[in-house]
């Protein structure tokens, strides 16, 4: 199994801070369409889901500075110079 370095969350953290301005306009988007006949359902569920985006995003973020910024490992470790013929 490998460890995971500050690298490998980032890409994470990205798409959750992407993701929340997006879903944000997308929830706008829809209710303006529907002006609200839908009892506002869709204002709140859009809400609900942007706020667990915004949670998981701090505690990725958080998680994020415990990890060391490169690991200890080699990916591609040096091939022996001993001729096995």
């Amino acid at each position: 199994m490998t460890n995971f370095t500050k690298n490998d969350m980032l890409k994470p953290l990205g798409g959750l801070f992407l993701m929340t301005p997006f879903t944000t306009v997308w929830a706008i988007i829809a209710e303006v369409a529907l002006a609200n006949r839908d009892y506002r359902l869709v204002g709140i569920t859009f809400l609900v889901i942007i706020l667990v985006f915004l949670y998981f995003y701090f505690v990725f973020s958080s998680v994020e500075k415990n990890y060391p910024q490169q690991s200890n490992y080699k990916l591609h470790p040096k091939k022996s110079k001993i001729n096995h013929s």
